[in-house]
């Protein structure tokens, strides 16, 4: 066996191979483009394959990147292949990838919530063998995260009246456009590498995929949609001056539903919750996944 780093010419085998020997996610080569070689911290030596006679047997895509003051790294997923488990293989892989963070002053290791580009924001426990390989290495718990989903057919995402009340306070709502970059970038503030591959991937959506409210000119609040995949909402912000009193993040979140069902997607899968009661209260969104926060220090 032996332990290379990805190659664009890998993707059309990695995306059989994953969705061979992963459960609940369903891969492409440009989903696994985006969320290795896409990535604003891609970094090609942290991206794993192990082969066997030429053919992928597991996969472990990482990364790492400063944050909080020190180096943290992240493991955004990984794979073995079926028939080949409990040989050792994911322990050589995982090995070789925590020995190269360990080279690059890594000083914490977490799985999967590497945001902004993230495949899924934690490990599903549902993924058990997966879990218990990660425990019997030294990976904690540290906490959870969930996903909700809501329908959208019979939804009112009727916004217009609320729309027209604030614009009696100087509010105004409409979908986001080119010349608001730079404006809507400093309004996120965040690394400007993650927040640009944020913003940039709205621009590549038809229509652009992000709703944005301003106020005396300056962008308040926003809500997008298609950024993290395809059917997703999120994410959302309002500036602190205007959070739970004016109602904007309802309506840029009704605005993105709106644009979904246009686009004829059948339901919404809202990632990464934290407002769980926003959401049920809203459109009657319901939990339908939970993943676990991992880490080693």
């Amino acid at each position: 066996m032996e332990i290379t780093t990805i190659v664009p010419g890998d993707l059309p085998a990695l995306s059989r191979f994953c969705n061979q020997n992963i459960e609940y996610d369903t891969f492409t080569p440009q989903l696994i483009e985006d969320k290795t070689f896409g990535d604003p911290h891609f970094d090609p030596e942290s991206v794993l394959v192990s082969k066997e006679g030429g053919r992928i047997v597991a996969f472990m895509p990482g990364l790492w990147k400063e944050k909080d003051g020190r180096r943290v790294g992240w493991i955004k997923w990984f794979a073995v292949e079926r028939d080949r488990r409990r040989r050792g293989i994911g322990s050589l892989l995982l090995e070789e990838l925590e020995d190269r963070f360990r080279k690059q002053g890594v000083q914490e290791i977490r799985v999967s919530d590497c945001a902004p580009n993230y495949l899924q924001p934690g490990i599903d426990p549902r993924n058990t063998a997966a879990v218990a390989f990660l425990l019997r290495r030294g990976y904690a718990k540290t906490g959870d995260f969930f996903h909700m989903e809501t329908e959208l057919a019979e939804l009112d995402l009727k916004t217009e009246q609320r729309e027209k009340t604030l614009g009696e306070e100087g509010f105004s709502f409409r979908r986001l456009e080119l010349q608001d970059r730079e404006g809507f970038l400093a309004f996120l503030g965040g690394d400007p590498r993650e927040e640009a591959y944020r913003v940039d991937k709205c621009y590549q959506q038809e229509p652009i995929s992000c709703h944005i409210a301003l106020h005396g000119g300056n962008v308040v609040a926003y809500a997008q949609y298609d950024v993290d995949r395809p059917g997703w909402f999120g994410g959302m912000r309002t500036a602190d001056q205007f959070r739970r009193t004016k109602g904007l993040g309802t309506i840029l979140f009704k605005r993105c539903l709106a644009d979904m069902r246009r686009l004829g997607y059948r339901s919404a899968l809202i990632g990464w919750v934290a407002p769980l009661y926003f959401y049920a209260k809203i459109v009657d969104a319901r939990v339908c996944r939970t993943m676990w926060l991992m880490r080693k220090s």
